[in-house]
């Protein structure tokens, strides 16, 4: 069963979010835009994590005494999202993000989870993406770009 009709019914019949637009933050939004926000992540959910769902079951994380391994789905699954630009979605324009109301945020953040239940991919992204929330606003109020930031999490060198 798809989600996307829940969070449809959700988002745009009972929260009616189209009229968060009004409020100067959000006037460069739409619902095309809220729309296709949540096509990305549905497809990124459904491309890159649920085909690996049973293989990280099978092929657990383990450290080879410097590095903590994990299978390389996971390594794509978490680019595929940083790429999207779901890392920041919710933050303001100056700090890389796309000024999204929370509530279309974390709607397509559902897709990750949607039957994930308790799953290990599911939790280590949750606490990956919590990190560099935090990681943003305290490096953007110290003068560092984004780019830096994530090129460290996500191991690409930004040159400064």
């Amino acid at each position: 069963m798809s989600l996307r009709p829940t969070v449809d019914f959700l988002l745009h019949d009972w929260l009616k979010v189209e009229s968060l637009q009004s409020r100067e933050r959000f006037a460069d939004h739409s619902r095309e835009t809220f729309d296709a926000v949540l096509d990305t992540c549905e497809r990124i959910a459904r491309e890159k994590y649920a085909p690996f769902n049973r293989l990280v079951d099978t092929q657990e994380p383990h450290f080879d005494g410097e590095n903590v391994i994990l299978p390389q789905a996971t390594h794509d699954a978490y680019k595929a999202y940083a790429e999207s630009g779901m890392l920041s979605a919710a933050q303001d324009y100056e700090f890389g993000g796309m000024q999204l109301p929370y509530t279309v945020e974390a709607a397509a953040n559902a897709f990750f989870c949607h039957g994930l239940g308790q799953h290990r991919l599911g939790h280590a992204h949750q606490r990956q993406r919590q990190f560099a929330h935090g990681a943003r606003h305290r490096f953007a109020k110290a003068g560092i770009c984004s780019e830096r930031i994530f090129g460290a999490l996500f191991g690409h060198h930004v040159p400064v």
